[in-house]
Parts: C-alpha cells; structure tokens; sequence
C-alpha cells in the first residue's frame, strides 16, 4: 500500500501529540485505526476520550472528503459527535 498523504498526516498527528502529552508526563492509550483514524484515552481516572479521523483533501473527490455515507451518516460521523456530546 502507498504512502498518502492522509498517512502522512496522521504519524505527524500521532507523533506531535505522544510528544506534547510525554513532555507534560501525561499518561496515554493510543488506539490507531480501529474504526476511526485515531483515539486517545489522556488520563488514569477518568480519563478523557478524544477520536479523530484524519482526511486530507488531494483533489479526488470532487465538492468533498470522503468520511461516512453519502447522507453524511454512518459510523465514523457518530462516534466523532460522541465527543462533542459528552464534553458539552
């Protein structure tokens, strides 16, 4: 497989944020590519859930990214409004 722009990114996501949360001694569980991109649970008690889904836009798609179905439902769309939710 490639390497794309979009796998670019995400390491560069990945990597920059392992670094700000090792240098403030900030534990961590990393989740990558289970469902969605990217998951972090920052924190022991209670820790704090953050989901991401990295897109990269190359010109393929024409008027969009590609992330759930064509009705922008499904998935990927739900749980990233998860944490919307939860931290409102």
């Amino acid at each position: 497989m490639a390497y794309t722009p979009e796998q670019s990114l995400q390491d560069s996501l990945i990597a920059e944020t392992q670094s700000i949360l090792d240098q403030s001694k900030i534990s961590y569980l990393l989740l990558v590519s289970f469902g969605l991109d990217i998951a972090f649970f920052i924190g022991k008690e209670n820790p704090l859930l953050k989901l991401i889904e990295v897109k990269t836009f190359v010109g393929s798609r024409q008027g969009g990214v590609g992330i759930g179905n064509s009705k922008g439902k499904g998935s990927q769309i739900e749980w990233t409004r998860a944490g919307e939710l939860y931290t409102q």
